[in-house]
């Protein structure tokens, strides 16, 4: 095997995909490109022989948190004298422009590697250049680092450019109900407030500049239209917000002949003479002027004419420390990590330079090249339910990916060299860190290329005792739904109440654990929340894949929990291998499963040396002939038997009983999955399956029961066994699935009638058909389908007065009356319509006016 080098410097950033070479500034001592290689002079055309073998590593990933490190490598380069004198160098004339300006700094370096002595060439390593040094009075030394370098820089520090956004409203306090952040798509997110109505639009001084919006009486008296995030005092009542820059995180959303639009807001004003009361303050004018036309969310000003009546909210970016200002991301996980890697949270707008006296407009694009194909091999492996990401400051990209999308769903990620679209680039690669079910097909390191002469290392880690995953639930009341050492803060100054619950799986109880030597894990899954946000309202009353929204986020978050727990309980064993480089130790990279046989390394199952295990590699470096891989023990190359499942049956509207036998003592994790009455089991990868608990079962049959299930539905479930402790691992059973099952219903009221009708309350009654589940009365206005509960009624309860109807907003309203059990299940809906009729009494003027005059 002839192995050779070559590295290109292009003139761009790391996710550069031109072509341009780098080249001297103009008046060098030469102007040839910055190619060179390790091979003699003449071999590679184009290429000088000025380089020595590259040094590094390509990063590594650790599947406990799912983060990784950069990739790095360092270049020696012989700084050849290109004229008479000494001063004259080759890699000097690079280092700087005509502006004094270190211009090699940042540029795109691109290793390539040759296994037959120049013919070929492959990908070996991208980096940009992070540093440049003198090695030598002869030789230089560049640093490279991969494109986890981009992924180190912060998000969420300007608008996304994403449909699926929704912006907590400063004014009116809520939510938004639609965003155009993206080519003025009107997606429809959080149905929450209605924006405050504008009486009149005025401008003063450029038509192009600003508009000035005052509100109508009614909008100015709103509860919700309330202002106390600026410096509005009673010494500056007109300055809430002044003096603002392009960067002003302050926005208007304008909702506008049923378009909508972004601008910036220049200030607000309250009504005169208006004094703050506690610091807060009512607005009567809003002046908004055009974001940068450089910004993605850029409306022109002429969108709003002098003689429009738009709706408007007010809401604020998220900041680098900002606790006011937040907003949700409505996608699934994958959806999300690809717009963090196609650059839609990064801050986008233009970085203004002066270069020679003048201005030059940088645009940061901040794109990082990724592999689609293997997200899209997770995402179909593996698919996740659409998640609900509440935003509330800046964190660096890395940072989100890691903790937000990797450590919850047991995902990594790497950076390999490959090419895209004709470019070499440092591209970001997905994997899964999960125990796999099978080995077929893996490569396996054994003593024929594993190094017999070098050193390997064996270390074990600590034994994972648990894990406690934390799951939200928004908008509830009271905290019906707390599991485990539930906390509860506010989740906005609307009122709502945001309660963080906890999941948790290991042995025993957790909670009663003092032994500080013992790990817990605890995984903050922020976006596993308790609302249907594909529902009307923003509530946690709705069903998500088919059951209880809560129950859903304690199942979902449950899972997460599990998933961790059975892959690193049994504190893995982590390995250091060298290797010989061939076919087949160059195909395998970072995340992919390898067997492993060497008489020299330890084998806990066996309580010798030697034997087959599985193992995930975290770590690649290569060192010409030899390539060293860094190994996570996965387990032995066996598999648990699988359980199976006793008569299934339906045992009320809510509960299903089964037993499951074991032939070995084992953990089994038992999920179920609700679909609509008849249908058929999903499919394995489906994301209906949710996890409802795990049990122990030592050859034997358990008898089981799952409540908490929603009423008129058909179960199904399906299970598979793990290592029940931290003893040796070995590979989780293959699933075996249950027959369906359809649950009873529960009986819906019937006969509903409104009456006593007026302009602001109705009296509703229906006929009740059971005394055990609780009335729950459900409103919608204008008419449709009831999505707002307004009371939970005692059981056997029969009519309810509804009143504050709201007759500025809608006169015509749909109730419904559905009943509720203990459980979160719902019968059918009984509904009917009604138009409010009259007019709300006006209460009548006080009499006289007394005045107390204090002297």
């Amino acid at each position: 095997m002839n192995i050779g080098y070559r590295m290109t410097v292009f003139d761009g950033p790391l996710y550069y995909t031109g072509s341009t070479v780098l080249t001297p500034a103009t008046g060098a001592p030469h102007s040839e490109s910055f190619k060179i290689t390790t091979l003699p002079s003449g071999s590679v055309p184009g290429y000088a022989p000025y380089m020595r073998l590259p040094k590094g590593s390509r990063g590594s990933s650790d599947p406990r948190s799912g983060a990784a490190t950069v990739g790095q490598y360092s270049v020696e380069i012989l700084d050849k004298r290109t004229g008479t004198t000494n001063e004259n160098r080759w890699v000097t004339a690079f280092i700087g422009d005509n502006n004094s300006n270190l211009t090699i700094i940042g540029k795109k370096a691109v290793i390539e590697e040759s296994l037959d002595n120049g013919v070929n060439w492959s990908p070996f390593f991208v980096g940009r250049i992070n540093d440049i040094s003198l090695s030598s009075a002869l030789t230089f030394t560049v640093t490279l680092g991969d494109s986890l370098e981009l992924l180190k820089q912060k998000i969420f520090e300007a608008e996304p450019r994403v449909n699926y956004t929704a912006f907590k409203s400063i004014i009116p306090i809520g939510y938004t109900k639609n965003v155009a952040t993206d080519s003025g798509s009107t997606t429809s997110m959080l149905l929450s407030v209605d924006g405050l109505r504008v009486a009149e639009v005025t401008r003063s001084g450029d038509l192009n500049y600003d508009r000035w919006l005052k509100l109508t009486k009614e909008s100015i008296n709103r509860d919700d239209n309330s202002w106390a995030g600026g410096s509005l005092t009673e010494s500056k009542p007109y300055s809430a917000i002044r003096s603002l820059t392009d960067t002003n995180p302050y926005r208007a959303l304008l909702l506008n002949n049923n378009q909508y639009y972004a601008y910036s807001v220049l200030f607000l004003r309250p009504p005169k003479n208006s004094k703050p009361d506690n610091g807060i303050v009512k607005i009567e004018d809003i002046v908004i002027k055009p974001l940068p036309t450089t910004d993605p969310a850029y409306s022109s000003i002429d969108a709003i004419g002098l003689n429009d009546k738009p709706q408007v909210w007010i809401y604020r970016l998220v900041g680098d420390d900002e606790k006011v200002g937040e907003f949700f991301l409505n996608q699934t996980p994958y959806n999300v990590l690809r717009d963090v890697l196609r650059g839609n949270f990064f801050d986008q707008s233009f970085t203004k330079i002066t270069s020679g006296g003048i201005d030059i407009l940088l645009n940061r694009t901040d794109n990082i090249p990724f592999n689609e194909a293997s997200i899209a091999a997770m995402e179909s492996a593996y698919p996740i339910s659409s998640s609900l990401f509440r935003i509330k400051q800046s964190i660096s990209a890395a940072d989100f990916i890691e903790k937000e999308i990797c450590l919850p769903y047991s995902l990594g990620f790497t950076f390999v060299p490959e090419t895209i679209n004709g470019s070499i680039a440092s591209s970001f690669n997905l994997f899964s860190t999960r125990q796999p079910t099978s080995t077929a097909g893996f490569s396996t390191l054994d003593d024929t290329n594993i190094n017999t002469i070098s050193n390997r290392s064996w270390k074990t880690n600590e034994p994972l005792l648990g894990v406690v995953a934390k799951y939200y639930v928004e908008n509830i009341k009271g905290g019906r739904y707390a599991v485990t050492k539930p906390t509860t803060e506010n989740a906005s100054n609307s009122g709502n109440l945001l309660q963080s619950l906890q999941a948790a799986v290991g042995y025993g109880n957790l909670n009663e654990i003092n032994d500080a030597s013992y790990k817990i894990l605890t995984v903050d899954c922020t976006s596993i929340r308790a609302v249907n946000v594909n529902a009307a309202t923003f509530s946690s009353e709705g069903l998500i894949e088919g059951t209880n929204a809560a129950s859903w986020a304690y199942k979902a978050a449950n899972k997460v929990a599990s998933n961790i727990f059975n892959r690193f309980k049994s504190g893995n064993p982590e390995v250091q291998i060298d290797c010989i480089r061939n076919n087949t130790t160059n195909a395998i990279d970072i995340g992919d499963f390898v067997l492993v046989n060497s008489d020299i390394l330890p084998n806990q199952a066996l309580h010798t040396r030697g034997g087959t295990r599985v193992f995930q590699v975290i770590d690649k470096n290569i060192d010409g002939l030899n390539v060293n891989f860094g190994l996570f023990d996965s387990g032995i190359n066996a598999t648990m038997n699988t359980p199976s499942f006793g008569a299934f049956v339906a045992t009320n509207a809510n509960a299903v009983s089964s037993s499951i036998t074991t032939t070995q003592n084992a953990n089994v994790d038992l999920e179920y999955a609700v679909v609509q009455q008849g249908a058929s089991v999903p499919s394995s990868t489906s994301t209906s399956w949710l996890l409802y608990g795990a049990f122990n079962i030592s050859s034997s049959t358990q008898p089981i029961l799952l409540t908490q299930l929603p009423e008129g539905r058909t179960i199904y479930l399906r299970a598979r066994a793990f290592v029940p402790d931290n003893s040796d691992l070995k590979l989780p059973s293959p699933y075996v699935y249950s027959s369906g099952s359809t649950l009873n219903g529960i009986a819906s009221p019937t006969n509903v009638v409104v009456s006593n009708i007026t302009a602001r309350s109705a009296q509703i009654n229906w006929t009740s058909t059971n005394d055990f589940y609780f009335p729950q009365i459900l409103l919608a206005s204008p008419a449709g389908v009831p999505n707002t509960t307004i009371i939970q009624l005692p059981a056997s309860s029969s009519t309810y007065t509804l009143s504050g109807l709201n007759e500025n907003s809608s006169t015509s309203h749909t109730v419904g009356v559905r009943y509720i059990d203990s459980y979160g299940g719902f019968s059918r809906m009984a509904s009917a319509s009604f138009t409010a009729s009259g007019s709300a009494v006006t209460l009548d003027a006080p009499a006289a006016l007394t005045l107390y005059i204090k002297r």
